[in-house]
Parts: structure tokens; sequence; C-alpha cells
């Protein structure tokens, strides 16, 4: 524990060196050691990329900018582009007609895993939105959340969140950048406008892991919109830490895109604590990149807390995508819902594995878990795995999923009208995954006219649908 100390209170440059290249010569070891066809976490999914990790020393997987090294020039995009790209996002879960085109969101903008504070927006009125990065001692402010990230891996490792301490610490021991951040909002506050985090990537991340970690604090009372988008095209691993904590009575719409390049690879992790009458609700998209796995570990903490995990995947070619979700109730009258949908054409491969876990004094809990899949390609291949663990008697728990194929009816219906087998698989694959747009809309406060009306083109997932084909 001496090490992890030295780590936390953040003393020399060179004990976080030192640190990190231990850290990560574990992490190899791991991997060397590592069963993936017994292992339940990693056989359904793609880790092709383990191999390339494995043959290269720590700091040649990183993009380092200090004397010594090659310097990496952030991206050049001019702030109109920037500004364009931050409204683009704001937009898929806000209408452009209710606020400002320019003054969509408060954004936290991400080059190479590394915050630009020049490039985000965090103007006057966000004063009640705290951002802190490891320029301070983070440990010594929020001992809680820090402290709980190393300690929980220790108890029950995990193998990307290793390799994201590992890599941390020795980015950080070698550069000034800041790939840790910490989000706080404070008690009783309410932020009008969404914050997103736009995480993007430059031509120099070729072949290296970007690592960003954020902690975000919602204190008693607050509520936040959280939009996070990933946009990167050129790293072989991102490997994104999110930590959550929120209090009493405090209220998370979390919205995630995996929108990457074709190449990329990405294991998100987001683990989180819930406590009394808090309410959380996540909804992630993947598709783009070569493969992503999202891992949402959370523990249920206080009475009448709420948890709705909610994803849509899709893929085609060989994209290989996968949903991990663990959630531990532990402590009575509390609920969540685990609600997944797999879109998967040509030979995409798609996993869901749902492990809910109530514990023996958790009376009173509701859960439920439910995935289903729409095969669109003959070679396409879906597992899925809902699994319950139930303690306490009295109870309301539920799973099930479903994997089917197009309704070869349904498609001939829609042919016979002139409508091409591209256009037909477009309509059919929207009305199976639909529905979560119109409940976000709900959840967001807003309902959208695009969204029920015959002219559909403004949505988003709409047009993505079309061009999928």
């Amino acid at each position: 524990m001496t090490t992890c100390t030295r780590f936390l209170n953040k003393t020399k440059s060179e004990e976080r060196i030192a640190y990190g290249t231990e850290q990560f010569a574990r992490f190899k070891q791991a991997i060397q050691s590592l069963n993936i066809e017994k292992d339940d976490y990693w056989k359904h999914s793609n880790v092709n990329f383990f191999n390339k990790i494995e043959k290269k020393q720590p700091k040649a997987l990183l993009t380092i900018k200090d004397k010594g090294w090659p310097r990496v020039h952030s991206r050049k995009r001019s702030d109109e582009k920037l500004t364009d790209l931050i409204a683009k996002t704001s937009e898929k879960i806000y209408p452009v007609t209710s606020v400002e085109e320019n003054n969509l969101a408060y954004t936290l903008v991400f080059n190479n895993g590394a915050l630009l504070l020049k490039d985000s927006n965090l103007s006057s009125e966000s004063m009640l939105l705290e951002v802190e990065t490891n320029e301070t001692d983070l440990s010594n402010r929020y001992p809680k959340s820090i402290h709980s990230l190393v300690k929980q891996n220790h108890n029950e490792p995990n193998l990307m969140l290793s390799l994201n301490i590992a890599l941390t610490a020795l980015q950080e021991g070698l550069t000034s950048e800041q790939h840790e951040v910490f989000i706080r909002i404070p008690k009783n506050v309410t932020l009008a406008k969404p914050l997103v985090c736009l995480f993007l990537d430059d031509s120099a991340s070729h072949e290296k892991i970007i690592i960003p970690r954020v902690h975000l604090h919602l204190e008693q009372n607050a509520a936040l919109t959280f939009l996070e988008t990933h946009k990167v095209e050129h790293v072989l691993l991102q490997n994104t830490f999110i930590n959550i904590t929120l209090e009493a009575g405090a209220k998370l719409i979390h919205v995630q895109e995996l929108e990457e390049g074709a190449n990329v690879n990405h294991i998100h992790m987001t683990h989180g604590n819930l406590y009394h009458n808090s309410s959380y609700y996540t909804f992630s998209m993947q598709h783009g990149s070569q493969s992503s796995l999202i891992e949402k570990k959370f523990f249920v903490k206080g009475e009448g807390a709420n948890a709705s995990f909610n994803g849509l995947s899709i893929g085609k070619t060989r994209q290989h995508f996968n949903n991990i979700v663990s959630l531990h109730h532990e402590t009575e009258q509390t609920t969540s819902q685990q609600n997944y949908k797999f879109v998967l054409a040509d030979r995409s491969r798609g996993a869901f594995t749902g492990h809910l876990k109530v514990f023996r004094n958790a009376q009173g809990v509701n859960a439920g878990q439910l995935c289903k899949t729409l095969l669109i390609g003959e070679k396409s291949v879906m597992y899925a795995r809902p699994q319950l663990e139930i303690f306490a008697d009295d109870v309301k728990c539920g799973h099930g999923a479903t994997i089917g194929e197009v309704n070869a009816e349904e498609l001939f219906y829609l042919m016979s009208r002139g409508i091409s087998q591209k256009q037909a698989l477009a309509i059919l694959s929207h009305a199976f995954v639909k529905e979560f747009f119109i409940n976000l809309a709900e959840v967001l406060g807003h309902p959208q006219p695009a969204i029920t009306s015959s002219d559909r083109s403004t949505l988003p997932t709409e047009n993505f649908l079309k061009n999928f084909f």
C-alpha cells in the first residue's frame, strides 16, 4: 500500500513513473495468464489489441509531450469548426430551437486523452460547475472518490482499470498533461444546460493508448445532464474511466455516444455509487469503432435510489460490441432497470452480460433486465447472458433475452410497395430501436416533435440507419 499512498499523494514525478511502470508490468503479466476462452468477462470480447500492447514498452504507448520526446501538436481546428462540432453533439439531445446555437452547453474538450482548457467552454455562468485537474492535490480534496478507486481495484482487480491507473501515473510523471479531471456539482444546484465532454485525437496518437479519467460528484439534490461523446479516429485503444458519485437526492442523466474510427478499440468503464433517493439514467450508443466494450458497475447504497441503464449497439462488417452491466442492490426499497438492444448486420458480433445482485437485507427491491437483438446479417452473432443473484425474500426481479431475425413478411410488404431492400431494412431497424429516443426525449423533459411527426429526417438515428446498410 506504500506505493499506492505515494501515487495518491502525487509526491514526485519519479515515483509516479516508477509506480506506473510497476503497475504496467503487472498488467502485462495478467494478460499472459489470462485464459480468454474461460474468462466470463473477456470470452465474448475482441482482445486482439492485447497482442500489440504486450509487445510494447509503456512509454511507446503514450503520446509524450515533455522534453526529450517528440512534441505532439494538437489537431488544428478553427474555433468555428470546433464550435460547430460541439453544437452538433449537443443538438442530439437538445433541439437547436430551444437555445442559442453557440450556447448549447458547457463543454470540456479532450485531445489524446488530455483536457484542453483553452478549447473548452466554461463561461462565467458555469461558476457553480467546479472543474479541477490533477494539477491540484485531488487525493486530499476528494479522498472518498480517489482512494476508493484504487482500493476497489485492489480488492477486485479489473484488467483495464489497472491499465488506466498505470498509464495515467506514467503519463503524469513524464508530462504536465491533465488526464484526470474532477467535476463537482454543489449541493442544491441544477445546471440549466448540459455538460458535454468531447473526446478527440490527432494523427500523433496512431497506435497509442489514450487514458482519460473523469470523476463526477453530485452533492445533495444536485442535478445534471452529462453528454459524453467520443470521436477518436487513430488510437489503438481508448481506455476511459468515469467514476460517479450521487449523494442523497442527486439526479444525473448520462448520455454516451461512441462514434469512432474503423480501427479504434475502446474499453469504457463507468463505476458509481448511488445514495438515498438519488436517480441515475444512462443511455449509451455504440457504432463506428472496430470494437468497444462498455462496462457499468454500480452500487445502490441508499433507500429510494433508482437506476435505469439503456444501451443501443449498431454493428456491421466485423465490428464487435460488448455491454457488461453489474448492479449491486445493497439496501432496501430501491429500483433498477436494464434495457439493451443490438442491431447486427454482416459478420458483426454483439454480447450482453447483465449481472444483478440483491443483498440479503435489501428487501423491497424492484429490478429487471431485458436484452433484445435484431440479426440482419446471416453470419452475425449475439451472446446474451442476463443473470440474477438474489439473497433477499421480498423482491420483484425479472430478466429476459430475445434474439431474432428480420420478419420476412414485413420486409416483403415494404418491398412490394416499391421500397428498396436497403430502405426497408432501415425502416424496420428504426422501428425496433426508436423507443429509446422517445424515452430519452421524455427523460430530458422536452419531447421533440421530430420524433413523432411523419417527417423524421431530423432524427439522428433515422439518417444513420439509412446510410448503414
